[in-house]
């Protein structure tokens, strides 16, 4: 799908609405411009599901390739991929505000998007789960999460870190790196231009995810 809409749009190639369930297989999402969403927007739906499917180009003020506001599951699977969308706040490529799960799995791809503060912003999505996915600020990341060398790049605010769950428990103070845990257990830290940004989550879990190639301003 290609779109050269105007940026009061919003999801101009998918606008899903109250109680929507989605799924969305084996597609292109290219050149979206929308002021919420450049390609999708979700609002009170029940479940997105994506797979196999490239965002590509798409722009919006937030969420450059999705936005979505209060669905209570977005799941991203099969090797997705996300290159090059833009936005002028947060979520260059995903910003999810509410809702009960975000999840990605099997190969999913984020790579590094120019004038934009972060791949993936969510904020108040009670869990996280977070499964072999990439985030990159290059080109050349080749997909594969096995046997992945882990350098998180993470902002956190209003997390519990006592949930915070990852295999890579060496790493875990390196995802904590921007601040010190308070004495009531939660992190708040100040980079928002962090590949990942989360805020208000209660559970969130990393595994076998791969972060690359990026500067902390």
């Amino acid at each position: 799908m290609q779109n050269q809409g105007r940026e009061d749009q919003r999801g101009p190639f998918l606008n899903l609405g109250p109680n929507s369930i989605g799924i969305i297989e084996n597609s292109v999402f290219e050149g979206g411009v929308g002021q919420i969403g450049g390609a999708i927007l979700v609002t009170n739906g029940l479940n997105l599901k994506i797979k196999n499917t490239q965002f590509r180009n798409n722009r919006a003020i937030s969420g450059g390739a999705l936005h979505s506001s209060n669905c209570y599951t977005v799941e991203i699977e099969e090797k997705s991929i996300f290159e090059n969308n833009q936005s002028s706040q947060e979520g260059a490529h995903i910003y999810l505000d509410g809702g009960t799960r975000f999840f990605t799995d099997n190969n999913v791809v984020l790579r590094k998007s120019t004038n934009s503060k972060n791949l993936l912003y969510l904020t108040g999505v009670e869990n996280v789960d977070i499964n072999s996915t990439v985030f990159t600020g290059g080109q050349n990341d080749g997909g594969d999460t096995d046997d992945a060398e882990v350098d998180f790049q993470a902002y956190i605010q209003n997390v519990d870190a006592s949930k915070v769950e990852t295999e890579y428990q060496d790493h875990l103070s390196t995802l904590l790196a921007k601040g010190e845990v308070k004495e009531t257990s939660y992190a708040d830290f100040d980079n928002s231009e962090a590949m990942l940004l989360l805020e208000n989550t209660l559970n969130i879990s990393i595994k076998s995810s791969k972060f690359m190639n990026a500067v902390a301003a």
